[in-house]
């Protein structure tokens, strides 16, 4: 999900200058800032990593220990 709203940034950034009423509507909320996109996008590399990780070191129908050392 993080990775789809990566793509809507500069959707998101616009927002709050083509439309104010939708600030008035979302009182307790705001926009993510630079800094909220920033962590985003260094939590999905994170997230990427350890997916592929995953997809590599676990497997039910092959043996993966020579994957894992071989990578270690």
């Amino acid at each position: 999900m993080l990775d789809v709203a990566e793509n809507f940034e500069k959707a998101f950034k616009r927002i709050e200058y083509d439309d104010p009423q939708i600030l008035i509507a979302l009182v307790n909320e705001e926009c993510p800032n630079s800094d909220d996109w920033n962590r985003a996008c260094m939590f999905i590399i994170l997230l990427k990593l350890f997916y592929d990780a995953t997809l590599m070191f676990v497997g039910s129908l092959h043996v993966t220990i020579h994957m894992f050392l071989t990578k270690l």
